[in-house]
């Protein structure tokens, strides 16, 4: 059994600490360096995708997957199912409408298991893409999930090095939008903006 003396306990919460606040200094080369020490330092997968759910960088699992990430990694991208999955559950609407960090039950007929994901957001250009943090090794603490805010805020700056943001959204997702009125007008079909056109987009 491992004791800890009296102010050991306060000392190891000091250098937990400390390890967050070295991590937002720290400067990475490119997001899958970034994905990577986040995943390390909190114990647990990263995953990092565009706000079209391409994905753009994660950190190894070891141990700590689920079927769910194996495809989203092998297809570069989060099946489809899912993303219609999350947003009948509303998922998507909770991360686009806030910047809070939401728990995710795990969707065990996808293999998905439990997460904590958050929004990343660009100033006026709103929601850029997503983290999402496997739990299946561990879950996150309350401080932990609070500060992956400022892990978002630091992870918006390496978005301009990959040209994968730009991808188009997918008519599904146009459509989960629409449905959810989350959408933006280049999200509408053309005909709905200008009658003169023949053809729609959806």
């Amino acid at each position: 059994m491992l004791y800890l003396g009296e102010g050991t306990t306060e000392k190891v919460g000091l250098a937990m600490s400390d390890a967050y606040k070295q991590f937002l200094n720290q400067t990475h080369s490119h997001l899958d360096s970034f994905a990577e020490s986040l995943g390390k330092l909190l114990a647990c997968p990263i995953t990092i995708e565009n706000k079209h759910h391409h994905l753009l960088a994660y950190s190894e699992h070891g141990e700590g997957t689920d079927s769910a990430r194996v495809s989203t990694i092998i297809g570069r991208k989060v099946p489809d199912k899912l993303i219609h999955r999350f947003w009948k559950d509303g998922i998507m609407t909770a991360l686009n409408q806030s910047p809070e960090p939401l728990v995710i039950a795990g969707i065990e007929e996808f293999g998905l298991g439990r997460r904590v994901a958050l929004s990343i957001r660009d100033g006026a250009n709103g929601v850029i893409g997503y983290i999402w943090v496997s739990e299946t090794i561990r879950s996150l603490t309350v401080f932990e999930q609070q500060w992956l805010k400022k892990v978002a805020v630091k992870a918006s700056g390496y978005f301009s090095l990959y040209d994968r943001e730009q991808l188009e959204p997918t008519k599904e997702e146009k459509l989960w939008k629409i449905i959810t009125n989350t959408y933006t007008t280049a999200d509408l079909p053309a005909t709905w903006l200008n009658p003169n056109t023949e053809k729609c987009i959806l």
